[in-house]
This record gives C-alpha cells, sequence and structure tokens, in this order.
C-alpha cells in the first residue's frame, strides 16, 4: 500500500483514537516531518487554534504514534535532548515522518492541515514584511 493510500485511510477513519492519529499525522507534516514526542500535543494545540475536540493527552499522544509506527509512516529513536532552561539532559523520543512529501501530498484534501498549512504560511509571510 503507498504512502497516500495509507493516509487517506487514516483520515477515513472515525473516533476519537482516529482523530489523534490524524493529528499526530498533521501535526508531523506541517513541522516539516520531524517531532519531539514530548512537544506533540503542544503543537496539535497550536495547530488547531486550541479548538481541539479531545484532550490530547501523553498517552493518546504515544498509542498514535504506535499505530503511525506500526503503519510504517513514522519513524521513532530514542535520542538524548538538551534543556534550553537547564544545563542537563533527558531522554525523549524523535519521529520522523518516512515520506514526508507522500503524507504532505495526500494531506493536500484534509481541511484541517490545508487549515493549519494556510495560516503557518500567511503568519510566515507577516513576518517577513512586504514584497
Amino acid at each position: 500500500m503507498s504512502t497516500r493510500e495509507k493516509v487517506e485511510e487514516i483520515l477515513a477513519a472515525e473516533g476519537e483514537e482516529a482523530e489523534v492519529v490524524k493529528d499526530v499525522l498533521r501535526a508531523l507534516a506541517l513541522f516539516h516531518g520531524v517531532l519531539w514526542e514530548s512537544e506533540v500535543a503542544e503543537d496539535i494545540m497550536k495547530m488547531r487554534d486550541y479548538r481541539v475536540p479531545y484532550v490530547p493527552t501523553a498517552d493518546k499522544v504515544r498509542r498514535a504514534i504506535e499505530i503511525l509506527s506500526a503503519e510504517g509512516l513514522v519513524k521513532v529513536e530514542e535520542r538524548v535532548r538538551g534543556s534550553l532552561t537547564s544545563p542537563s539532559t533527558y531522554r525523549d523520543r524523535l519521529l520522523k515522518l518516512v515520506d514526508m512529501w507522500g503524507v504532505r501530498e495526500a494531506l493536500l484534501r484534509d481541511p484541517v492541515y490545508l487549515r493549519a498549512y494556510s495560516a503557518r504560511m500567511r503568519a510566515l509571510k507577516d513576518a517577513v514584511g512586504p514584497d
């Protein structure tokens, strides 16, 4: 099954768990295919303008990641990570889309992703300033 077919199957699924899986996939695509697991819930909240139809708990996000990993869409690597506010390090999981361009292509028909992508592009354009 191609990446596009897998993503379309995920987008067609219903229920809360399916929504979390969709949102993890959308967030990964929106943030260039790479995210730290500890930041996924916050990135979902930002992506949806803090209007999420469920509570994105760490357990729900972890289950969604496991589903995406089992589908072969996401690669998970345990890594040591530094902290901005402390000299110490900690372990986190780095998530990477296996086929970012294939996922993005499939998501171009998804209204939630398109809305978030458009908002992000507008914000970047506004930050750069006028032409």
